[in-house]
């Protein structure tokens, strides 16, 4: 019997605390958090409780979760927080009061429009004029902190294109971005590329679209002397090299020559394009008979098979 008595003496009061914090509990989820349900960044604006219990002088504080972090704030007399958020996305608010949470409320943070600078990127940076190759023209709108802006926001694509043709297109953000297909031509050139999102716009973007493997092409000599006196030297030149469109090979593109004397030796010599043309210089060979010469392009088109006649020196 003693027993019992020790064991209500223990359990009571803690029976009775736990009462008393169920009705604390219960008076105080009649507060309320009072606020925006969506702000946007950078814009002040002020969260309020709201009760009919009066609060002793405990602090009161403001938990907020987002996907960037956890904040902690003090309510101000007034039981007021103005406050001004930079980063985007839902942030869920809480109050605690004496360890318990007595309110809550969500709202939504949404960016601002886009602002300078505005972030463009182009890959790759050129591209063959053969009307099928392509590069993307790829722009990230942010807000002035640095935030994406809004989905579905109208992102506009203006293209110059080799042929002075002006093309204007429209995407809209998804995750952030919005991006732009450019599609070679058959002229070679440049392609200028503007993006512009309300009335910020990007820099110049610049795809070189340029000629594609040249076709077959002709070759010939100049400056020739008939003496296979293995000294003098003459000049082999190719037509301008163009690609199926008509459109002049790079400068640099080279050409492989062969020449083959009356012996059998074959010699290989490289030349390279300027303004489409290739021009190599050859030393007469030692031997009478024909030198026979032929170019290619690696990938293109190859010459015709030209021959020059040499004879011995009296």
């Amino acid at each position: 019997m003693r027993n019992w008595f020790v064991h209500i003496a223990i359990i009571f009061p803690l029976c009775c605390q736990c009462t008393t914090r169920q009705t604390h509990e219960g008076a105080l989820a009649d507060f309320k958090l009072l606020g925006p349900d969506s702000v946007t960044v950078g814009q002040k604006f002020t969260i309020r409780l709201m009760g009919k219990e009066k609060l002793s002088n405990s602090p009161i504080y403001l938990m907020r979760h987002a996907t960037w972090g956890t904040t902690i704030d003090t309510f101000d007399p007034g039981q007021t927080i103005t406050m001004v958020d930079t980063l985007t996305g839902w942030v869920s608010a809480e109050v605690l009061y004496e360890g318990i949470k007595i309110s809550q409320k969500a709202y939504h943070v949404l960016p601002m429009g886009a602002t300078m600078p505005l972030d463009t990127y182009l890959g790759s940076k050129s591209v063959i004029a053969n009307g099928q190759d392509w590069a993307m023209l790829t722009a990230i709108p942010t807000d002035t902190f640095g935030n994406l802006v809004q989905a579905q926001t109208p992102v506009r694509f203006e293209l110059v294109r080799p042929s002075d043709f002006v093309e204007n297109k429209q995407a809209f953000t998804k995750h952030g971005v919005a991006y732009q297909i450019i599609t070679a031509q058959t002229k070679a050139g440049k392609t200028l590329g503007y993006v512009s999102v309300d009335r910020v716009k990007s820099k110049e973007k610049e795809l070189l679209e340029v000629a594609d493997y040249p076709i077959d092409f002709r070759i010939w000599a100049e400056d020739t002397t008939p003496f296979a006196d293995g000294r003098q030297t003459f000049k082999i030149k190719t037509d301008v090299l163009k690609d199926r469109f008509g459109n002049t090979v790079p400068d640099g593109t080279l050409v492989l020559f062969e020449c083959q004397d009356a012996n059998n030796t074959l010699r290989h010599l490289n030349g390279y394009t300027l303004e489409g043309i290739a021009t190599i210089f050859v030393q007469n060979p030692i031997s009478a008979g024909s030198l026979r010469i032929r170019a290619s392009v690696n990938g293109g088109g190859k010459s015709n098979l030209f021959t020059v006649t040499f004879i011995t020196k009296k």
